[in-house]
């Protein structure tokens, strides 16, 4: 916080009034900066000393800063208004993806209210039970045998109906409560992936994400034993997928969590490979196991040369650095082809099957194994 404010006071006149309202958030003053333009080009100002990691004893830590601004008196013409306006265009900031600045819009109150609203009902979903799990196939790419499922969160509201995923989870994270329902993910999902073999169905690797918070939660090691502990599923068939912008966001703390999740027996994976930040450096030091292709690379493949030279270094790369390579996003017969013939591990997508409700995925695999397989095909030209 101290390095942060010092950044934000050298990017100002000494005219400019800079607080800490609390917690992560500043409130910076500018007078006489008319047109709105001078008002970008000192957020761009702030961005731009935010770009680079802090060095404090030694270790990097990457910020970002999510700025809204609001303008005297075309937005309102008290300080409270003021501030009330712009808190809600920093929000939107947030939403929209981070490390960006929005000017005020009336509009955005509506969006607002909206989000609160949804924020109430969040906060009492999990004592509603209102959170159900999905799952979807992952299968060899070989044999098309379901070798591994994934664990996909959904939220049945009862005053919204089915809520899309990109609308309430980045809401979870923000607010904290990613963290009592990404612990409850995981019991529910390692009881019934304990479940199925109860019941008869083979063991298969339990793919579960991990958000920023959750890695930053000093009791998630011990949370995932507790765990594995209480439903009796073997650590080793228990994957945590992690996306690169997450392990990026401080490689030294978030790198020592996942080498304490992987003595706990579990593997690890990136999720959504090739959209991050890691270099090369970093990717060959993570404690993984696994590499998941960004579905993007995968329907780019048969689009043109250049997305399946990519597909295919990105493979031999891992190949090279003894991983397994997971694509996702498969949704035609011609990109698994494609990947059989790139030697890919394993494929996951809509060609195998929507997302399915624990019981419906049980029968379907105990009726079903395995997927049947496209007839072979040439190499790609």
């Amino acid at each position: 916080l101290q390095a942060a404010a010092g950044l934000l006071r050298a990017s100002l006149r000494d005219v400019d009034t800079i607080a800490r309202l609390g917690g992560d958030e500043f409130t910076i003053i500018l007078e006489n900066v008319a047109p709105p333009v001078n008002v970008a080009a000192v957020a761009e100002k702030i961005k731009k000393a935010f770009s680079e990691p802090f060095l404090i004893h030694d270790r990097e830590f990457f910020v970002t800063a999510s700025i809204g601004i609001s303008l005297y008196p075309h937005d309102a013409s008290d300080a409270e208004s003021l501030l009330k306006a712009a808190d809600v265009a920093m929000y939107e900031s947030k939403r929209t993806g981070r490390n960006t600045y929005t000017f005020y819009a009336a509009e955005m109150n509506a969006q607002a209210g909206e989000r609160l609203h949804m924020e109430a009902l969040l906060r009492h979903a999990l004592e509603r039970r209102e959170f159900v799990l999905r799952f979807r196939p992952r299968v060899e790419t070989a044999t098309r045998k379901i070798v591994g499922v994934e664990a996909l969160l959904r939220w049945n509201c009862s005053a919204l109906g089915l809520v899309p995923p990109d609308r309430f989870i980045p809401l979870a994270e923000e607010t904290g409560l990613i963290e009592p329902i990404g612990e409850w993910v995981i019991q529910a999902a390692c009881a019934q992936s304990r479940a199925w073999q109860d019941r008869g169905v083979p063991p298969l690797l339990l793919s579960v994400s991990l958000s920023l918070r959750q890695i930053r939660n000093k009791k998630l090691v011990e949370m995932v034993a507790a765990a594995l502990e209480k439903s009796g599923l073997a650590p080793h068939l228990l994957e945590f997928a992690v996306t690169e912008s997450v392990i990026m966001e401080n490689v030294h703390e978030n790198v020592e969590t996942l080498k304490a999740l992987r003595r706990l027996g579990v593997t690890l994976a990136i999720d959504d490979f090739g959209t991050g930040n890691s270099s090369l450096g970093h990717l060959a030091r993570l404690p993984i196991d696994t590499l998941k292709i960004d579905g993007s690379f995968v329907t780019g493949m048969t689009t043109g040369p250049e997305e399946l030279a990519l597909v295919s270094t990105i493979i031999n790369l891992a190949h090279s650095l003894r991983l397994k390579v997971v694509a996702e996003g498969v949704e035609t017969e011609e990109q698994s082809r494609l990947l059989r013939l790139l030697d890919c591990d394993e494929m996951q997508g809509f060609l195998f099957g929507e997302p399915l409700p624990g019981e419906i995925f049980e029968a379907g695999f105990l009726a079903a194994l395995p997927i049947p397989a496209a007839p072979p095909a040439a190499a790609p030209s």
